[in-house]
Parts: C-alpha cells; sequence; structure tokens
C-alpha cells in the first residue's frame, strides 16, 4: 500500500511540470498570487510561485507548487501541494496529497491525507475524517484522525 501511495505522489509532483511552464509561459513567474479571503474561484486552481497564498474559497481542486504554499480558504474538492514548507488550514473536500519540507494540516479533511515531508504537523483543528498517512522525519499529532493513523 504504502509503495502504491509513493509511485501515486511521484506521478502527481510529475503532473505539476507543465503548471511550471505555462505559469513561465504566461510570465508568472516569480510573482507571488494571493486569492483573497473575500474571493471565490470557480475551477481547479493550478499554480506555481515562489510564495503562493490562497485564503479565499476554491470550488474545485487546487494543485500548487512553489517555495511557501498556504491554503486557508476552503476547497470542495482535493489539495495538491509541494514545496518548502506547505500549510493546510482549511476545509478540504476532498483528500489532501502534500510534500514538502514542512508540511501542516490544521483544518478538517473529508477524505484521506497523505503527506510525505522532513517534519508533519497535524494541528489542533485537523480533523482527518478517514485515513491519514504520514511519512516524515517527525511526525507530530494534535488532531482528530478519525480512522487510521499510518
Amino acid at each position: 500500500m504504502k509503495r502504491r501511495q509513493v509511485i501515486l505522489l511521484g506521478l502527481v509532483l510529475a503532473a505539476l511540470v507543465p503548471g511550471v511552464a505555462l505559469a513561465t509561459m504566461l510570465g508568472q513567474r516569480g510573482l507571488s498570487p494571493i486569492l483573497a479571503a473575500d474571493t471565490v474561484y470557480t475551477g481547479d486552481y493550478l499554480v506555481t510561485a515562489k510564495e503562493v497564498t490562497l485564503a479565499g474559497n476554491i470550488d474545485g481542486d487546487v494543485i500548487a507548487a512553489g517555495n511557501t504554499v498556504v491554503v486557508s480558504g476552503n476547497v470542495s474538492g482535493d489539495v495538491i501541494a509541494a514545496g518548502q514548507s506547505v500549510t493546510v488550514s482549511g476545509t478540504v473536500g476532498g483528500s489532501v496529497r502534500v510534500a514538502g519540507n514542512s508540511v501542516r494540516i490544521d483544518g478538517v479533511v473529508t477524505r484521506n491525507v497523505t503527506a510525505f515531508a522532513g517534519t508533519i504537523s497535524l494541528g489542533p483543528n485537523a480533523v482527518g475524517q478517514r485515513n491519514v498517512y504520514a511519512s516524515g522525519g517527525s511526525v507530530e499529532v494534535l488532531g482528530t484522525v478519525e480512522r487510521e493513523l499510518n
């Protein structure tokens, strides 16, 4: 099971490469995109930048890569993110799949959480309503995991 998840995450991260090319083509590389808290975005949100801040609500999936990725708004679908530091603190209607040096989940995740990082933290507000798969140098669980923690 773990091997399949590692392969799946590798494929997902490889899928981010077209997003990097698109951001470069559009002249967005190096900017710090911010989705403001009072914004509602409908559709899948794909973004790559040095710093990504998504405080608004997204009716779709999020695929994000950057040095720092922060998803504090609500997402109706899945969140797939990679970066040096990744934080997901909003409510996610789907699954969360993240990789980075430091990963923090501190919101409600309706489906599964899969995290690969040097340091993984499920904060006190974190609720994994299904399974949480965490592979890292250190894993801290202060929140709730309603099914299995692997």
